[in-house]
């Protein structure tokens, strides 16, 4: 097999302001399109830019009429969106470490989580333990986390901090592979009755949140993704999603039920509509939302209190 050698060169400012103009890309704002691809790589900027070129082109070039500010509004609504998004991830997040260590420990000790004889998978089992010991930093003193760090300085037996120091320091997937990994019939279904759901589905959406949760807090792309983890669907939720669970529709049906569950007063649902309505531009069946989405039951919200407001980044630039 030949070896295949990458020879491209690096691009400057200039060459890369020179190749989106030779892809019939317009520039008006020439100061603005320096700034941001300045602070905003080109690789990243292009990868945005995907929607906007032309099918039917023979080569690399853009859709007639396209700008660069079009562009820069799928960006800012993109980053937009995870504004959004990660503070309701951070709220499962929480109250899945919350419920799970809360349940199991009162149940089976503060060290329910070292028993193997509580996991469905004697083998897996000891996986999930050597992988809660690596997150903590059990074994190496300069990775722990705070929430332990003091129990170490302070006891010797047993050899591992209680389940809710543990479970302040683990990253959610982690907790949500805890969860799959526990006895489903007895475990596992007492917990979901937290989240109001099957305790099948439970595992599957606490993973797929963890998977967008990282996603979303390392700035990856999100509004029009093809999502490699998808939440396992079960007929009563089928037509909450309108049989899509790949697109970001389908996510925000597992925020939106999960959030309803563990939260009366998110404001999720008005500030996504909100969201969506700054930017009309942007084609709704990319992320595969239906039509009249906002007026079905399950996105309409009785709040207390007026939702926080939306990211000054979700206006800037305005959408032509």
């Amino acid at each position: 097999m030949a070896v295949r050698i990458y020879s491209r060169p690096a691009l400057s400012v200039d060459d890369q302001l020179a190749r989106l103009r030779a892809r019939g890309m317009l520039i008006v704002d020439e100061p603005l399109a320096r700034h941001t691809l300045t602070v905003v790589s080109y690789y990243r900027f292009t990868d945005y830019a995907q929607p906007l070129l032309d099918p039917a082109a023979s080569t690399i070039c853009y859709r007639a009429g396209t700008g660069f500010e079009d562009v820069l509004s799928i960006v800012r609504f993109d980053e937009a969106l995870r504004g959004l998004l990660l503070p309701v991830l951070e709220r499962i997040e929480i109250a899945a470490r919350t419920v799970i260590s809360n349940d199991m420990s009162v149940r089976h000790g503060p060290h329910w989580y070292l028993d193997a004889a509580h996991y469905s998978d004697p083998v897996r089992s000891g996986e999930t333990i050597a992988r809660i010991q690596a997150d903590i930093g059990h074994t190496d003193p300069r990775k722990r986390h705070a929430s332990v760090r003091q129990y170490y300085e302070d006891y010797d037996q047993p050899v591992m901090p209680p389940s809710w120091m543990v479970f302040e320091a683990l990253p959610f997937g982690t907790v949500a592979n805890i969860y799959r990994n526990l006895n489903g019939h007895t475990h596992q279904y007492r917990i979901a009755k937290a989240f109001g759901l099957p305790h099948q589905l439970v595992g599957s959406w606490l993973f797929a949140c963890s998977y967008l949760r990282n996603l979303v807090a390392h700035h990856g792309r999100v509004w029009n993704r093809v999502f490699t983890i998808k939440p396992h669907v079960h007929t009563p939720h089928k037509a909450y999603m309108d049989g899509r669970n790949d697109r970001l529709f389908g996510f925000c049906v597992v925020l939106q039920l999960l959030n309803k569950a563990i939260s009366m007063e998110t404001g999720f649902a008005t500030q996504l509509r909100a969201l969506l309505e700054a930017y009309p531009a942007l084609p709704l069946e990319a992320m595969a939302f239906p039509d009249g989405w906002a007026k079905r039951p399950l996105w309409q919200e009785k709040l207390r209190r007026p939702p926080p407001p939306l990211p000054a980044t979700a206006t800037l630039p305005s959408t032509p």
